[in-house]
């Protein structure tokens, strides 16, 4: 039983197959690779354990055989084949690779010394509810939603993305991002690898198939058997739309790149013994950034401002950063005045940065008298 298939075919396929792959040693499942010709279709699939990546391709000719194979191994292999064409033969229990040479590869045996066999993978088929997610979509929450998940495991729903019918959100200690989004039809929580996973779509439309625990994603080359996140009851939701709901009294327009630009250069003069912050004077000509130990400062002119009210506050550096360099545009939209946060936002997509607590420097107080407004304006 053999097939043979272009080698730069081969390598894509095997390239996005393998991100699914953890190589977890504790769980054989997660090192290891399906590949399987069935009726003219070749198909490799992995596992993190949780989600089922298969990726396809049509059209190649050999006789229909499934074998197991350590990921690592053959996707080493594959990266580095030159020739045009590899034949894979699977003959009496072994896999022959022939590409630049020819390889007998290995196969990974079961406690009984046999050859394993991949397991069934598991799909719903009552309550499903259809739809189209949209390959954009997946695009946009993973360079917007991203920066703001959670990666410790304190609070482990805020490791995944919730979906709330219009709007992903994603927030950890610091940040909240809201991204108005459609997306699927009940409030699920969705693990960050399966967006990483689905951005990898040969298609803008990724139908999926919908219930309570299971998401399946297709495309015409790819399959995706996703398992929601539990947690999505704990998840913060509430408190998030009161955030949102927050009044801004005022709001500015920076430079992406002259912001970004600042905050490293003041970084520079925070030691590893300081808070991690700058604080962040709104003026009358712009934004005066100063460290913390007020060694460093530069004024960033507004590029537009509306309702201007002086306001000081201290926010931490990598924070803002990660915030600041998910913007898709050159200018960030501020809006300040709230003690608690600064809001940033950017058409359909909104963060929230958590500022730090300041109480030892009564010259930070954010509480002004409408005659020290007025003569600031």
């Amino acid at each position: 039983m053999k097939l043979t298939v272009k080698t730069e075919t081969l390598k894509q396929m095997v390239t996005k197959a393998a991100k699914a792959s953890i190589n977890n040693k504790m769980i054989p499942l997660t090192g290891l690779m399906n590949i399987a010709l069935e009726n003219g279709k070749l198909s490799l699939t992995t596992s993190d354990a949780v989600h089922f990546l298969t990726v396809t391709e049509p059209d190649i000719t050999g006789d229909n055989f499934a074998v197991v194979v350590l990921t690592e191994l053959f996707s080493k292999l594959v990266s580095k084949t030159t020739s045009d064409n590899v034949t894979l033969d699977f003959t009496n229990n072994v896999l022959t690779f022939t590409g630049n040479g020819t390889y007998k590869i290995d196969l990974p045996l079961n406690e009984e010394g046999e050859l394993i066999k991949y397991p069934t993978i598991p799909t719903p088929t009552e309550d499903v509810v259809t739809g189209i997610l949209k390959l954009s979509t997946v695009k946009s929450v993973i360079l917007a939603n991203k920066p703001s998940l959670a990666i410790t495991l304190e609070a482990p729903y805020l490791t995944g993305y919730f979906c709330n019918k219009d709007t992903i959100v994603s927030a950890d200690s610091f940040n909240i991002c809201i991204n108005k989004v459609t997306t699927f039809p009940e409030q699920v929580l969705i693990a960050p690898i399966v967006f990483d996973l689905l951005s990898m779509a040969d298609s803008e439309d990724i139908n999926y198939s919908f219930t309570e625990s299971t998401i399946v994603f297709t495309t015409p080359k790819m399959t995706l058997v996703a398992k929601n996140m539990t947690g999505k009851d704990e998840y913060p939701i509430d408190a998030v739309s009161e955030y949102m709901k927050s009044e801004f009294r005022s709001n500015c327009t920076l430079s992406k790149t002259a912001l970004l630009n600042v905050l490293d250069r003041l970084s520079l003069f925070i030691s590893d013994f300081d808070v991690d912050g700058v604080y962040m004077n709104f003026t009358k000509d712009g934004v005066r950034v100063t460290s913390n130990k007020g060694s460093a400062n530069e004024l960033i002119p507004y590029q537009g401002s509306n309702n201007f009210a002086p306001f000081t506050c201290l926010a931490g550096v990598e924070a803002l950063k990660k915030q600041v360099s998910a913007r898709t545009g050159e200018l960030v939209n501020i809006y300040y005045g709230v003690p608690e946060v600064l809001k940033l936002v950017d058409n359909n997509v909104i963060q929230v940065v958590a500022l730090l607590d300041d109480t030892n420097d009564d010259e930070t107080s954010t509480t002004y008298t409408d005659e020290e407004i007025e003569e600031n304006i």
